[in-house]
């Protein structure tokens, strides 16, 4: 009997091929290049088939990676899709939120038992220019 993919692995694998490079993909996905690596072996382990070319300048799909990044869009979208029909049913509000503070600490308060809330630091994003102003822009994504 087959075992299920793991989406988690998946979306690992999607994240990595658009990033194309395995260090920046971890840095993104809050887990170290190891294991970022030692996840995307299991998946092409599991499939049997090489997944990404991997070289000095990153990483590309190779020709079953372009297959399975097509089908892994397809099915994370569906789990995405379901995960928002239930929250429908169930009355909770889900979805994701990008937040973005310029050179000030960003404090989010839970004052409802029905908003799921998980932080996880993104990339830094590019020195911006706000009212005349230039710094760093600290990004953070809040996922249900």
């Amino acid at each position: 009997m087959l075992l299920p993919l793991d989406l988690r692995l998946l979306w690992y694998f999607k994240r990595t091929a658009e990033i194309g490079s395995l260090t920046k993909a971890a840095a993104e996905l809050g887990t170290s290049q190891p294991a970022l690596t030692r996840h995307i072996m299991r998946l092409e382990r599991e499939l049997r088939v090489a997944l990404l070319l991997r070289d000095q300048r990153g990483v590309t799909p190779t020709e079953a990676g372009a297959l399975v990044l097509d089908k892994a869009e397809n099915l994370l979208r569906l789990e995405q899709a379901m995960k928002d029909d239930i929250g429908a049913l169930s009355g909770t509000i889900a979805g994701e939120v990008a937040l973005s503070a310029y050179r000030r600490t960003v404090h989010i308060r839970q004052n409802s038992d029905r908003i799921l809330s998980s932080i996880r630091p993104l990339r830094a994003c590019a020195r911006t220019r706000t009212r005349g102003r230039t710094g760093n822009v600290a990004c953070a994504s809040a996922k249900p």
